[in-house]
């Protein structure tokens, strides 16, 4: 017979005359489990290359605060976290843990230009067209547009 405590995250059960401790992760256990903004600033800055000087240097800050970022000891403005993920070519989305994939803010205005496109079928079309150029660049195929 298990008997919960802590609103159903830890319960104890009596088996062969011991207590044993029964842990089970929640939904919002997980989440806290997750990448912190600390980590996807640094998993970001690390990946082009850059030091924490340097980006320190762009966002007219000090090595300091990049490093208490990184290790989320201080809370980050949203008009910081702005410039961050313009200097790390992010988006605040993928930053704050809202978008899973890395995504350049390249792809990202490449997808507001395609959805400018009023009709559907040209959208389309222009998407198609993408595609086609997408695999010649990988594969160095040579075909006609």
């Amino acid at each position: 017979m298990a008997y919960i405590l802590a609103a159903g995250f830890i319960g104890i059960r009596f088996v062969d005359s011991f207590f044993v401790l029964i842990s089970v992760l929640t939904p919002e256990m997980e989440k806290r489990m997750e990448k912190t903004i600390g980590m996807r600033i640094k998993e970001c800055r690390v990946k082009m290359g850059m030091t924490q000087e340097e980006l320190a240097e762009a966002l007219l800050t000090k090595k300091s605060t990049i490093s208490a970022y990184e290790n989320d000891k201080i809370d980050i403005k949203i008009s910081i976290l702005k410039q961050i993920a313009k200097e790390l070519d992010n988006t605040v989305f993928y930053l704050a843990g809202e978008q899973d994939e890395d995504i350049s803010n390249e792809v990202l205005q490449m997808a507001m230009v395609l959805q400018q496109i009023q009709s559907k079928e040209l959208r389309k079309a222009a998407i198609e067209q993408v595609k086609v150029l997408v695999t010649i660049v990988n594969t160095g195929e040579k075909a006609k547009l």
